[in-house]
């Protein structure tokens, strides 16, 4: 996702959710000089995992959400970014060719 202006205006968040709970969900978030910044290993159990960046952390940029899974079979991959004033719901087919989505 691409954050424009100056940052810092409030808290960059990622919802990541699926349905089985035996499928296997790491979501990492990554800054624009490409250094991990947050990140939740969701092992199989659960049916979701989320990343937080304080605001005081955002910059402007380009970020990168990447997520790393082991899906159970017919299991679908679904993510909200939260920015202030903007969301942005994706799923894997929804994403571009990097895999992340961008605000502007």
């Amino acid at each position: 996702m691409r954050i424009t202006g100056p940052g810092r205006v409030g808290a960059l968040r990622v919802d990541v959710a699926w349905q089985s709970p035996s499928s296997d969900i790491n979501v990492y978030l990554l800054n624009p000089r490409g250094e991990e910044v947050a990140h939740c290993g969701a092992s199989a159990g659960g049916t979701q995992a989320s990343v937080l960046l304080s605001a005081a952390n955002v910059a402007s940029g380009v970020y990168t959400v990447v997520t790393i899974f082991r899906l159970t079979a017919g299991d679908r991959l679904t993510g909200v970014v939260k920015y202030p004033g903007r969301a942005l719901a994706t799923s894997v087919t929804d994403l571009d060719r990097n895999g992340c989505p961008t605000l502007t």
